[in-house]
């Protein structure tokens, strides 16, 4: 757990592991030290179509979770993992084979039960964006995950697809998570931080629904957005990335060294922003996709941050910008 200079609690974990109780290399036991000893706080047993219930394991919190796919296992099949976490209650979703579900229905079933849905691997399972436009209430799409990264595999991000989701109307938080399961150097390569008032499964989960949380293979950040820009402090960087719906912007990229504070102006064009920092071992974090529209701005209480008022500039603090 860090605390950012806001006085923010910011929890590491990772929403995505299997062991051998499904496909994975690991035990359960070694899969919960490992993380453990990698300064995880919380992590999700999410073995295929097989329940792991809540718990603890020396201090470290243990989500509930599941992974469910569908249709096959090829693309044109429309092939669709959707991971599920911290539920209070069993998923009403059986494995029958016979039984059809639709990525929705999935996700219902899932939020229905108390937990939080992330969409899996988008790019590894080379899905569609018309597949995920229409979906709702999902808490987040994985916009990073190791086990499809080299040397096992070779399609691992899915900015594109997120960013053309937010592109038309529909801003999914982004989750970088490991989906161990050979345990070859994928194993604890990336987390989200999630900002929470403690570590307990219900703390943690009702933040990842509130959107509280980002993605990061290293980089720590927080940030602050105004009507005219977007204000960051990071971990020392040596890149940002700045991602919108426009196709050109003069200050996308920035480069330096030890880069601690950022700043990004947004453009006319701009309806969202999304941003990356990559530090000297190029490792990334990934912030969600920002509602930067003038409607954001006269509607800031729907961010369900703490202060109720719609101001004309907030930040993501949860404080409001005199």
């Amino acid at each position: 757990m860090i605390t950012d200079k806001y006085g923010n609690k910011w929890f590491k974990g990772n929403t995505h592991i299997h062991t051998t109780n499904s496909d994975g290399k690991f035990t359960p036991e070694a899969a919960k030290q490992l993380y453990k000893d990698h300064g995880y706080d919380f992590i999700a047993l999410t073995e295929h179509w097989k329940i792991t219930p809540a718990g603890e394991f020396d201090g470290m919190t243990l989500l509930s979770g599941c992974e469910y796919h569908i249709n096959g296992r090829d693309a044109l099949s429309g092939i669709c993992h959707i991971v599920a976490v911290g539920f209070e209650n069993i998923p009403d979703l059986t494995i029958d084979r016979s039984t059809e579900y639709t990525p929705q229905e999935l996700i219902d079933a899932i939020n229905a039960a108390g937990g939080a849905a992330i969409y899996a691997h988008p790019a590894w399972s080379i899905n569609r964006v018309e597949m995920l436009l229409p979906l709702k209430n999902m808490a987040g799409v994985e916009i990073y995950n190791a086990v499809s990264d080299q040397p096992v595999n070779s399609r691992a991000f899915s900015e594109w697809i997120i960013d053309l989701m937010a592109t038309n109307g529909n801003l999914v938080g982004c989750v970088a998570a490991d989906d161990t399961h050979w345990y070859a150097g994928e194993e604890c390569r990336s987390a989200i931080m999630v900002r929470a008032e403690d570590n307990s499964q219900a703390s943690i989960i009702a933040a990842i629904k509130r959107g509280e949380y980002y993605a990061t293979q290293a980089p720590t950040f927080t940030y602050e957005v105004w009507r005219d820009r977007i204000i960051i402090d990071c971990s020392p960087v040596s890149a940002a990335v700045f991602q919108s719906n426009a196709e050109w912007a003069p200050n996308r990229q920035i480069y330096g060294e030890n880069l601690t504070h950022l700043e990004y102006t947004i453009g006319p064009r701009d309806r969202f922003v999304r941003f990356e920092l990559i530090d000297a071992d190029r490792n990334i974090a990934w912030s969600s996709p920002i509602d930067v529209t003038a409607a954001a701005f006269e509607n800031a209480a729907a961010f369900e941050y703490h202060n109720a008022p719609a101001p004309s500039e907030f930040r993501t603090d949860g404080t409001i910008r005199p």
